[in-house]
């Protein structure tokens, strides 16, 4: 897949190392900041999932595109109000600046489940999913085209994020 898989790293201590509770159930997700990705609806999607299990922490390693900020800011401002308005945000620890390899690595490593959602096919494939792999993370990805090239060990899930929810 063209991508290397570091180097296991110990889950405990990361999560101590990071203020994370040991008994947390972290799900992460990753990737640029951008409407089409529907940021706001896979949010909206947690919501029911955060008053399910109590020990639910989201961690969201997201960036704005330098050639969308605009675009980026509105998304980070849409699902911000989702977090307030559900008093979810003491729940979600939301990283939008560059992670360096190390810290990226660590972030993905003290997690449960990886989670990477696009409702729409746009004819490109996403690298930022190999780093679920290359972590030797868990992964659900969306029933999109954009994740096609990783498979193996990996779950899709129907298109609308809210019918995990239920499951």
């Amino acid at each position: 897949m063209g991508c290397p898989v570091f180097s296991k790293q110990n889950k405990s201590d990361l999560r101590k190392k990071y203020g994370i509770n040991e008994g947390a159930l972290v799900v992460s997700t990753f990737g640029f900041l951008v409407s089409w990705k529907k940021f706001d609806e896979m949010m909206s999607g947690f919501i029911p999932l955060f008053n399910k299990y109590p020990s639910l922490i989201l961690q969201m390693l997201t960036s704005f595109h330098k050639q969308m900020e605009g675009d980026s800011f509105s998304v980070y401002s849409q699902v911000k109000k989702i977090f307030d308005k559900n008093d979810v945000t003491n729940r979600v620890i939301w990283k939008t600046d560059f992670l360096d390899e190390t810290e990226m690595l660590e972030r993905l490593s003290l997690s449960d489940v990886g989670f990477m959602y696009a409702p729409v096919d746009t004819g490109s494939i996403s690298a930022a999913q190999k780093e679920f792999v290359a972590a030797r993370l868990p992964a659900v990805f969306s029933n999109s085209t954009h994740f096609a090239d990783v498979s193996l060990g990996c779950l899709k899930v129907p298109k609308n994020v809210t019918e995990m929810a239920d499951g």
